[in-house]
């Protein structure tokens, strides 16, 4: 592959890592990324093929609250860039892609914990109503989330997919087991976090409900995830049925005591 290429594929994937946690342009889901891709390796049907593929493995991975899941963007990219190349099928793709998706998950991981030195910094500003110093802190963390997966996909696809896994197999083990263990924790701290900001007493035998089922009853999530919905939907029902019983009280003339 040309260096020309191989740049042209890192900026794609660049981009795509900074709107995936922009979320503007959705150009971070695989199936839009792997036909990106395909478009610029001159072959759309592979790359949206393999992109339909990585999007049904990867459909539910979000960085919620804090917890780093997989790198869909970094999979795809190198997934599809070397399913094309070696005019492989999807179980190529996965295996190559898969790996390097885990790589940039430990990566991201460490990028947000030097993040974190910032935040005091930026609440510095905020107390001082200096703009420009909160925007230049944002433009900044992006600008080298940029640089990374730019990086990160640059190189693999630049030296091969041999290299670039003797180059991941160099790293120290006590760095890799670090990332590992912080991987671990970051789901347990995300859900923390989302609860302590959505908490409510009133919700609490919901919360249970849930652990029951999928402790006890054995339910994989999606089962779950219905049975929230179907909760969800007769509260939201209940809850402006009320609002018109308390409408149409409100609208009531008790002027004449009747």
């Amino acid at each position: 592959m040309s260096i020309a290429q191989a740049l042209l594929i890192a900026l794609i994937a660049g981009l795509a890592g900074v709107d995936y946690y922009m979320e503007v342009f959705q150009t971070y889901r695989p199936l839009v990324l792997g036909t990106i891709i395909g478009i610029a390796m001159g072959d759309v049907k592979t790359g949206l093929m393999i992109g339909a593929t990585f999007e049904l493995m990867w459909m539910g991975l979000m960085p919620i609250g804090g917890a780093q899941p997989p790198n869909m963007v970094i999979g795809t990219v190198i997934g599809v860039v070397f399913a094309i190349a070696s005019h492989e099928g999807a179980s190529t793709a996965i295996g190559i892609g898969v790996p390097f998706s885990i790589l940039m998950q430990g990566i991201i991981t460490l990028i947000y914990t030097v993040f974190s030195m910032f935040m005091p910094i930026a609440d510095g500003f905020a107390d001082k109503n200096k703009t420009k110093g909160i925007e230049g802190i944002q433009f900044g963390a992006l600008a080298i989330v940029f640089i990374c997966y730019f990086l990160v996909a640059f190189l693999p696809i630049y030296l091969g997919a041999d290299k670039a896994q003797f180059i991941v197999s160099l790293l120290p083990t006590w760095v890799v087991d670090g990332l590992t263990v912080a991987g671990g924790i970051m789901p347990a701290i995300g859900f923390a976090i989302l609860l302590n900001t959505m908490f409510k007493m009133e919700y609490v035998i919901f919360l249970a409900l849930g652990f029951i089922f999928v402790a006890y009853g054995n339910l994989p999530i999606l089962a779950v995830s219905a049975i929230a919905a179907c909760i969800a939907v007769y509260d939201y029902y209940i809850y402006h049925q009320k609002k018109e019983v308390i409408a149409v009280a409100e609208e009531e003339d008790y002027h004449d005591g009747l």
